[in-house]
This record gives structure tokens, sequence and C-alpha cells, in this order.
């Protein structure tokens, strides 16, 4: 149960009070691609008690876009690194887009932390920024 995150558990075991296992793959991945899709989408000086949480305004990195492609996949990778934890050797890649100019898509790959007695799993999954700064994530 601890590759959710403390609300998700609260809210998991009020639903099913007798569930006291682990989740299975699918639900932990879930839940990760859900809380990256929270920290993306927050941005750094938000949050009064974490001032660095989420992500730094982009805005002037698009304005030297594509020069800034390096320093928008650094930036993201950063935020991960810092604020999800269960995740490890993060790796994010600019995917171009000729058909969706107005969109910036990202491939992130990484491998689960701590997967004690399982095959390590590697996940994969896409982030675009639409034209308002918004990030979508998705498996």
């Amino acid at each position: 149960m601890r590759e959710e995150r403390l609300l998700e558990r609260l809210s998991s075991l009020e639903r099913e009070p007798l569930r006291r296992e682990g989740l299975d793959r699918a639900r932990l991945i879930d839940s990760i691609v859900r809380h990256l899709a929270l920290i993306l989408n927050t941005r750094q000086g938000s949050v009064p008690a974490a001032s660095g949480f989420g992500m730094p305004d982009f805005q002037e990195f698009l304005q030297s876009y594509p020069q800034s492609v390096r320093e928008l996949e650094a930036g993201i990778r950063r935020t991960i690194e810092l604020y999800e934890p269960r995740l490890q050797a993060i790796q994010v890649v600019f995917l171009p887009q000729a058909e969706d100019a107005l969109k910036l898509h990202f491939q992130v790959s990484a491998c689960l932390k701590g997967a004690e007695g399982r095959e390590p799993a590697r996940v994969r999954v896409e982030t675009v920024v639409g034209s308002g700064g918004r990030f979508s994530v998705k498996r």
C-alpha cells in the first residue's frame, strides 16, 4: 500500500476496509501518473508551505523555443526527481510533432523505486504542454 500517496491510501481504505495488501503495478502507475499531472501543473511559488513545489514558470523558455528545449527537459526532470519519490533514473525527451506545432510533447521514462522482490519496472508516460501552459499526462 505504500506505493500510493497518503490521501489515496486513506480514501482507498475507506472504500475497501479489508484491503491491507500492496497495490498491483497498474494501480501504482496510475497513482504516479495522477501525481505527475499534479506536480507539473503546479507553478513554483503557488504552494505557501513549499515554495519550490511544482514547475518553474516556463513562459520565458517558450520565447526562446526551440533553443530552450533542453532546458525544458531538464526542468521537467528536476521537478519529477524532487517531488515524485517513487521514480528513479528519470529521463525526459522532447518529441517534435510537426502536425501539432502549438503543443510540446515529451516522453518521461523512469524505473520504479523499491520493487523489493519484484522485477524492476519501467514507467513511460507522455506529457503534452498546451498553448495555455497546462500539462496533460498519460500512459
